[in-house]
């Protein structure tokens, strides 16, 4: 029974192993369907473990926030760490005749190629729903019809307004936002306290003050975002100490550590 119950449990973590490829695939291949649809997304969204899109929206038009009339049609992709808005490219070969001036603006063509307009940090971005916001507004009827579905896009000193004439995906895309900003957050809170972790075990391993540490590391997480290649804390040679009145790396002064104690042992004091 135990040599089986050992095997199932073997089977199960290849399971697992095999599932956790096909999902990153996956992901992978529905990103490189994302750069070759839309232009220019590839330079917001360069491909990174984990990163992967949860939903694609097209039927949005962006509103003029003082008119409230449409003036592009947008489509709005939401992925786990970003949020991208691409709009249609520009044509010169468009066909003005009458009954394409009588298309909806947001019914999307198909074959329309798209450009990425902007892209924003989801942990810089909030959105909100406007249709509470004037849901209580007298005499603005026109205004009223105009936000009742429709978000607001903020991110720094910028804001944008988009809307839908579809009510079950405004609410689909205000869902799926919050719950992957949330989702965003509570990943960072993972990720930073692992390396409050791996400071304070540098800490104890060197005997230094853990203040020092926590400020060397945090200098070496900045260098590592400007530059993904340099590495990250589980490259000591990448944190930098005060020891003896000069910076040294942490695998140096591991070395003179190494040192004392073989010279203890024979008591060589």
């Amino acid at each position: 029974l135990s040599a089986s119950n050992a095997m199932s449990l073997a089977d199960r973590k290849r399971a697992n192993r095999s599932s956790v490829a096909n999902l990153e695939a996956m992901w992978s291949t529905h990103l490189q369907t994302l750069w070759k649809r839309v232009e220019g997304s590839q330079k917001y969204l360069p491909a990174l473990p984990g990163r992967h899109i949860i939903m694609e929206s097209q039927r949005w038009v962006e509103l003029n926030a003082a008119t409230w009339k449409p003036r592009r049609r947008v489509v709005l992709v939401l992925l786990n760490d970003h949020l991208l808005i691409a709009s249609e490219k520009k044509r010169h070969d468009i066909n003005s005749n009458a009954k394409s001036n009588r298309q909806s603006v947001y019914n999307p063509q198909s074959q329309t190629m798209l450009v990425a307009d902007r892209c924003w940090n989801l942990q810089d971005v909030s959105l909100a729903d406007l249709s509470g916001s004037h849901a209580q507004s007298v005499g603005r009827q026109k205004e009223n019809d105009a936000v009742r579905n429709a978000i607001n896009i903020r991110a720094g000193n910028e804001s944008f307004t988009y809307a839908t004439s579809d009510t079950a995906e405004k609410a689909g895309m205000l869902v799926a936002f919050r719950k992957a900003q949330e989702d965003l957050r509570k990943q960072t809170a993972i990720e930073h306290g692992e390396r409050e972790r791996a400071v304070d075990e540098l800490a104890m391993l060197t005997g230094k003050d853990p203040r020092s540490l926590k400020k060397a590391a945090a200098a070496a997480l900045k260098r590592t975002n400007a530059d993904p290649k340099a590495g990250g804390l589980n490259r000591s040679n990448s944190i930098l100490v005060d020891a003896e009145g000069r910076q040294q790396s942490i695998r140096s002064v591991e070395a003179q550590i190494d040192g004392l104690d073989i010279d203890i042992a024979p008591q060589r004091f």
